[in-house]
């Protein structure tokens, strides 16, 4: 009687453990899911449905009128230079990089997919070591972008590139940086350029980092000036781009970010921002109504001295120092010529400045170009990471530490809630029914060897089948299962039946709790081996573990494989 508990509970506790281990598969089956593929999707919805900025009056306006565009900045891809503990062909490097490179993928192709800019703007520093590179890694790190980042040759939007500082260097040997610079225009494109959108506004690219004073002399500083000296007539004033922000006075503080401000600062090729005078100068020269900057790696927008917004869009790659990667999404309004032609022949009424002007009764609203721009900050992925390590942690010690009492009933509701969902409430009448219909199994070491036959046993509800074996000559065994005989001619009740099951109070079922026998009865704690062997209860705990990371991994693995596909 004593082994037959023993056995019973056994069984009874690996069942619980099984709930257990459901539980937490589920749990992180769940995680995988949102936190590799989900994430980047719903940022990039819940950003590009966002009510846009934009002066109401223009709701009505012509959507030809209107471009959508996307500006990335400062991917810098991450490569064997990034960091002095990595050397080529290691593990960890190819992990980063898959990291690094999936992060970035994910994200851009789910901007594209909700937002469906119709140009993608990239403002600089495309890979963190070109500098570095021999010509074998640069053609490396161009093949991993132009996965990361396909464009046009695919389907998805054209693509404009400007030159950062790690892309052609700034203030260092002239070689090295007219091969840098030649190696980007053979595969990114000119270092100057204007951009006409569909709705006909215009965006400026210059190398602006060219234009310093210790740059202005050199082929590429010469080149600068000269495009900035004969840009076209535009209709209206254009966008500006700029790798690096244009200077601004000392502790000018973000508006987004109010704590913190972008200090000058120069190193070895680098600096911080634009000088004032060369900033001036092209100011002067672009008179743009906007601009956008990258290199900082974090999001930050200011008013310069001129009235001019700078809005400084974040790091893209969650390497760079930016615990929000962010792309940012802009609306441009580009006024038509025709509308150009009246404002042209309207005069404004003259106005004094303590007169308010709304924009229902200001004449030129439509008369100028307008941008709303809108960052996009990403779910940091060390958030991600970190939810890992806890849910990870906690899964080991549910799995180790779980009292058997807490797995029983938690293995009570999971039955519970599994019965419900099957069949909703159940009468009594079906549910004798289903009582009578179990299957019983004993543990094996209270059988020999099973025959291959099966009797049929008849009842006056329905038909149940017992394995016919040859018992070991016990008195338990035999108070334990009603005879075959017995049972042919007479009907066999649930509750008859379980009365003669030994040590069911030990279990701690009441003998009136018919769902309890019928778990019982149903074999669903007996193992159906005929050689089962008993081991210490910390050692199924362990195996326990050991399944559950041989379910979870080959989910994360399958996960990834994905991504990259």
């Amino acid at each position: 009687k004593k082994a037959t508990c023993a056995m019973l509970r056994q069984n009874q506790r690996r069942e619980h453990r099984r709930s257990l281990l459901g539980l937490c598969v589920a749990l992180w089956l769940c995680l995988l899911l949102f936190a590799e593929l989900l994430a980047p999707s719903l940022t990039a919805l819940r950003c590009a449905t966002v009510p846009s900025s934009l002066p109401a009056s223009l709701s009505s306006v012509d959507p030809a009128q209107l471009s959508t565009i996307a500006f990335v900045a400062d991917p810098q891809l991450t490569d064997v230079y990034s960091y002095s503990y990595l050397w080529d062909g290691s593990p960890v490097l190819w992990y980063i990089e898959h990291s690094c490179d999936v992060f970035m993928r994910l994200a851009y192709r789910a901007m594209i997919r909700f937002a469906a800019p119709e140009r993608v703007f990239f403002l600089g520093d495309l890979m963190d070591s070109p500098k570095q590179l021999d010509t074998v890694q640069y053609a490396h790190s161009l093949e991993r972008f132009r996965w990361v980042f396909p464009g046009p040759e695919v389907g998805l939007p054209r693509q404009h590139f400007l030159a950062g500082n790690h892309d052609v260097g700034y203030d260092i040997d002239h070689t090295r940086m007219m091969f840098l610079a030649a190696q980007f225009e053979r595969n990114f494109g000119p270092l100057n350029q204007v951009v006409r959108l569909t709705n006909g506004a215009s965006v400026v690219m210059p190398n602006t980092l060219a234009m310093q004073t210790s740059m202005v002399s050199t082929s590429m500083g010469v080149e600068a000036e000269h495009f900035l000296g004969h840009l076209p007539r535009f209709p209206t004033r254009p966008l500006l781009l700029s790798h690096v922000p244009l200077w601004r006075p000392p502790h000018t503080q973000c508006t987004s970010e109010s704590t913190r401000h972008l200090r000058e600062h120069r190193g070895y090729s680098y600096t911080t921002m634009i000088s004032q005078a060369t900033s001036d100068q092209i100011i002067r020269t672009v008179q743009p109504y906007y601009v956008l900057s990258g290199d900082d790696h974090r999001q930050c927008r200011i008013t310069l001295p001129q009235g001019i917004v700078d809005q400084t869009v974040g790091t893209l790659s969650w390497m760079q120092g930016n615990r929000y990667p962010s792309y940012a999404l802009a609306t441009v309004y580009q006024p038509s010529a025709e509308q150009l032609t009246q404002c042209r022949a309207t005069t404004a009424p003259q106005r004094t400045p303590e007169q308010s002007r709304t924009e229902a009764d200001d004449p030129t609203l439509l008369c100028r170009p307008h941008i709303d721009v809108r960052v996009c900050a990403l779910l940091p992925p060390e958030l991600l990471y970190l939810a890992y390590a806890v849910l990870g942690v906690l899964t080991v010690l549910a799995l180790l530490c779980t009292p058997d009492s807490a797995l029983t009933a938690l293995a009570s509701k999971a039955r519970s809630v599994h019965m419900r969902m099957r069949s909703g409430s159940v009468s009594e009448e079906h549910s004798s029914r289903r009582l009578s219909d179990s299957t019983v199994l004993l543990p094996s070491f209270m059988l020999t060897r099973p025959s291959t036959k099966q009797r049929v046993i008849s009842s006056s509800n329905s038909t149940s089948r017992v394995d016919e074996r040859t018992l070991a000559g016990t008195d338990l065994l035999s108070s334990s299962l009603p005879s075959p005989s017995s049972s042919t001619s007479s009907s066999t009740s649930p509750s008859s039946f379980a009365s003669q099951q030994p040590c069911v109070t030990e279990l701690g079922c009441a003998k009136d709790d018919d769902t309890a026998y019928a778990s019982l009865l149903s074999g669903s704690y007996y193992e159906k081996t005929d050689k089962q062997r008993v081991l210490p209860e910390p050692a199924y705990r362990l195996l326990d573990v050991a399944r559950f990371v041989g379910v979870v991994l080959p989910i994360y693995l399958v996960i990834e494989v994905f991504k990259r596909w």
